[in-house]
């Protein structure tokens, strides 16, 4: 009965470190949290701030009108046609009425999971 109690808990404690180790992470990369944000700012107004940006941003709590004011008016349909950059910043080219260049810079905030500080 011992050994049967042994070999289940083995087995328990096994299949935790398995399971564990095969998570996937939740974060996003840098450019993924870039198109993340342009995919916010067409369906999803009022949150592509609290999505999107760090909490130490100063911009989490921002709304549609914040999005308007980073240089987002509502009305063309946006997405993204280049990212280019290395470290935390990046030069994004977002096409709406007409092609528009923005700075992003990133921070992370955690293991690969990337949210935006500044954009201008």
């Amino acid at each position: 009965m011992k050994k049967s109690i042994l070999a289940l808990l083995i087995i328990l404690i096994l299949a935790f470190f398995v399971f564990t180790a095969c998570q996937e992470e939740g974060g996003l990369s840098i450019d993924d949290r870039i198109k993340e944000f342009v995919k916010d700012v067409n369906n999803n107004r009022n949150n592509a701030c609290k999505n999107n940006f760090h909490p130490l941003s100063g911009f989490r709590n921002g709304d549609s009108n914040t999005v308007t004011t980073l240089g987002f008016p509502s009305g063309p349909t946006y997405s993204v046609g280049s990212i280019s950059g290395s470290g935390k910043s990046r030069t994004v080219v977002i096409n709406g009425v007409a092609p528009i260049t923005r700075t992003f810079t990133m921070l992370e905030d955690g293991k690969d999971n990337w949210y935006i500080m500044t954009i201008y």
